[in-house]
């Protein structure tokens, strides 16, 4: 099972990086475990911030990098180009936790709909690695642009909210309230609490 080190508080904080493509810098919240740098692009808490959000909120980014926030598929393709790692980590309602760590993660660009590039090779964590891989090689979908592969149904649509939909989903970490957060498995599979980051080797 993935370890989450309780690092001292001045290794979790924000950082202005600037990325591939891009001019200005942009603040994201930094963690610190398993003795590297990890760059937090999803991150949901309390349900303060609705991830309801349409194609262009999805593409910018939203919400409070301090609190609950979304860094954008523009971004995130940015920061996962190669060799990226990607680690999640989830709170149930009842206090237990749940983590895992993949090592090989990224998000392809505008052109190929922001399309998503998961493996389990090495894998290690107690989360169910197949319930995010089962989503590998989807295109990013939200209620306002469809580009799942379900023959009738427009996944985003009827889950409100932006993710790799395939048909629909097996795992769904941007759902509209905090406490719909999905993993199928363990049997514990919804959520209050999400973390996504990205470091590389």
């Amino acid at each position: 099972m993935t370890k989450e080190i309780d690092a001292p508080e001045f290794t979790k904080s924000i950082h202005l990086i600037q990325m591939v493509n891009h001019l200005s810098h942009h603040p994201v919240w930094c963690d610190f475990f398993d003795g590297r740098g990890w760059t937090v692009f999803q991150r949901r808490v309390n349900g303060s911030v609705s991830f309801n959000k349409n194609w262009t909120d999805n593409q910018a980014g939203f919400g409070e990098i301090a609190g609950e926030y979304w860094l954008g598929l523009d971004k995130i393709h940015a920061l996962t180009r190669s060799n990226t790692k990607l680690s999640i980590f989830l709170r149930a309602a009842n206090g237990t936790t749940e983590s895992g760590v993949w090592s090989s993660f990224y998000v392809i660009g505008l052109a190929d709909g922001y399309k998503l590039i998961i493996r389990d090779d090495g894998y290690r964590g107690s989360l169910d690695s197949s319930s995010l891989v089962f989503h590998n090689g989807m295109k990013f979908s939200t209620p306002d642009r469809d580009q799942d592969n379900h023959a009738s149904i427009n996944c985003a649509q009827r889950s409100k909210a932006g993710w790799w939909f395939k048909g629909c989903y097996s795992s769904l970490l941007n759902t509209l309230g905090s406490k719909q957060m999905y993993w199928s498995e363990p049997s514990a599979n919804y959520f209050i609490e999400s973390v996504m980051r990205v470091t590389r080797d």
